[in-house]
């Protein structure tokens, strides 16, 4: 008898996953488990239109009745207790163990929170799921004091819709700019103004060292030993990966679970893709990438893997966000060697920047641009080599710059 496909995590990267079986040819059963009653729906929605009211609810991932369509039983509201690889068995919070063939860890990350006194107090939030966000929107409204500690993505995005709600919002930074790992210190510090024209009172080169009040927020104290007041305290310095299953079946879990570039572990039985997983990204390092599309292009290689089709796939970041008005679009990273090198202007209808390494077209952020995304992506993806006085020459249209780069030889 076939043993089933398991598939831990039901959200983006264990959906997607499962979908691609199907679509891949695989008959065999295939067993959905997640913690939530239903995890199908739109992360990056909460902390836009979800948050500020735009959509009472997130939209769902996946077509209706794809479960049943595509014959995927789904354990809801189901916590996975153990992984046993030498017996092949998960151990679950209710029913039976289930005995698998092969099993997808897809269980994405959890908030990091600091370790600090008044982490425990009403008020105090993060976001990651439905509840979440429904759960800050209840507590907002005109003139609450909100604090938010993190200037990354989230804390920038959360920030933008509070401020259309009229809270008064101010975000408390360790680094020296807002978004450096993402967008870099150039669109870091545009955003910042950007941000400030909404508002919202941003502080640099601080951290929280206290969260003060009796039952609830009052208040978080600086290590500056600045007071700021509040009413609510959302905690966004990033994620940890939710790797503690494979980490009890003794696999590599530092930073994520470690995978090749088809997803697959240490184990022949076990794969993980998406938040949870530690994976091969280009220029030989490895990380847990945290994005929407890495989530979604690894669920698709790791079922292909899982059923020895396919080819391996060394990730490229990629992403979006909008903040304060404006859509920026991500492909590689825009921190690391090389020059820099801007098409248009910040502040203008759309611009690019480019990194530029070895001649070579490293990563690329489009702002307020998405057709020439498209192509600044495939530049990207295809490491185009070119001339960067073109590409800084608005006059010259990028569709050209890249057909001419296909055209030089290696």
């Amino acid at each position: 008898m076939t043993l089933p496909l398991c598939i831990v995590g039901a959200s983006l990267a264990g959906g997607t996953a499962a979908l691609t079986l199907r679509r891949l040819g695989y008959e065999g059963e295939i067993i959905l488990i997640g913690e939530e009653d239903n995890a199908d729906y739109d992360r990056p929605s909460l902390s836009k239109a979800v948050l500020c009211g735009e959509l009472e609810a997130p939209p769902p991932l996946f077509a209706p009745g794809w479960l049943i369509d595509n014959r995927i039983e789904f354990a809801a509201a189901t916590k996975v207790t153990g992984l046993d690889l030498r017996a092949g068995e998960i151990g679950l919070s209710k029913g039976h163990p289930i005995r698998a063939g092969k099993v997808l860890l897809s269980t994405g990350s959890r908030a990091r929170l600091p370790m600090i006194q008044g982490i425990d107090l009403a008020g105090v939030c993060s976001l990651r799921t439905d509840r979440d966000s429904l759960h800050i929107r209840s507590m907002v409204g005109h003139g609450r004091e909100v604090v938010i500690i993190g200037g990354g993505l989230i804390g920038c995005e959360v920030a933008t819709s509070l401020a259309k709600l009229g809270c008064k919002v101010t975000i408390v930074e360790s680094a020296q700019s807002l978004l450096l790992r993402v967008l870099g210190q150039m669109i870091g510090a545009w955003m910042r103004d950007r941000l400030e024209a909404l508002g919202v009172t941003i502080l640099t080169n601080l951290s929280v060292v206290e969260i003060e009040g009796e039952k609830s927020v009052e208040g978080v104290r600086l290590d500056s030993g600045q007071r700021l007041p509040a009413d609510i305290v959302l905690v966004a310095i990033g994620a940890e990966p939710n790797s503690e299953v494979a980490a009890l079946a003794g696999l590599d879990c530092a930073g994520g679970v470690h995978v090749d570039a088809s997803g697959r572990t240490a184990s022949p039985m076990v794969y993980a893709a998406g938040d949870v997983a530690n994976w091969p990204v280009r220029g030989g390092s490895r990380r847990s990438l945290e994005t929407y599309l890495n989530s979604q292009a690894q669920a698709e290689i790791t079922a292909s893997a899982m059923l020895d089709l396919g080819t391996p796939g060394v990730q490229v970041p990629n992403s979006w966000t909008e903040i304060a008005g404006h859509r920026l679009q991500m492909a590689g990273d825009i921190a690391g060697p090389g020059t820099l090198h801007l098409r248009g202007q910040l502040g203008d209808a759309s611009s690019l920047l480019f990194r530029i390494d070895d001649g070579k077209v490293a990563a690329a952020i489009a702002i307020n641009s998405p057709a020439e995304f498209g192509i600044a992506k495939r530049m990207v993806d295809e490491q185009s080599k070119l001339q960067v006085a073109e590409l800084s020459d608005p006059t010259v249209r990028l569709r050209d710059i890249h057909k001419k780069s296909r055209e030089v030889v290696p």
